[in-house]
């Protein structure tokens, strides 16, 4: 199944930046956490000098926008905002798929398979779904069949 709002994202996103990295974003490619994808708008963590920023990027009908919290970042397009839209270029599976739903108190959420145990025994997530086989390869403590 295609995923258009995906396809949308990295088109808009590769019109914006270089695939070469600056030599102030090269440091922070690839070293985010938290990455989440909801639609057309990623947002992820990223450790900088003066703290953990938060950071987003979101293609909307006018336009791709990008913000980030820190103090260059605060009208988009800095060296974090740079990094996350090649970290996701690179990888986009390693972003979370957060999937809104008609009910507010429910959203899904999409994982490797290999994860979906991790999230449920943490609490990140209520149920989970996953072949026996990675039950099994987890070890299984506290998730049921």
């Amino acid at each position: 199944m295609a995923d258009t709002a995906l396809d949308q994202l990295q088109t808009a996103i590769k019109r914006q930046w270089s695939r070469v990295p600056s030599q102030k974003a090269k440091p922070y490619v690839n070293a985010f956490t938290a990455t989440v994808r909801s639609g057309t708008k990623i947002t992820a963590k990223v450790v900088g000098n003066h703290g953990t920023y938060t950071v987003s990027i979101q293609l909307d009908a006018q336009a791709l926008t990008s913000a980030c919290s820190c103090y260059i970042g605060k009208h988009g397009y800095c060296h974090h905002c740079e990094a996350l839209a090649l970290t996701f270029l690179r990888d986009p599976g390693q972003f979370k798929v957060v999937t809104p739903t008609q009910r507010k108190d429910v959203r899904l959420i999409v994982v490797r398979a290999s994860d979906a145990p991790t999230y449920v025994q943490h609490g990140a997530a209520d149920l989970g779904i996953a072949g026996r086989d990675v039950l099994h390869e987890h070890g299984g403590a506290g998730l049921y069949q």
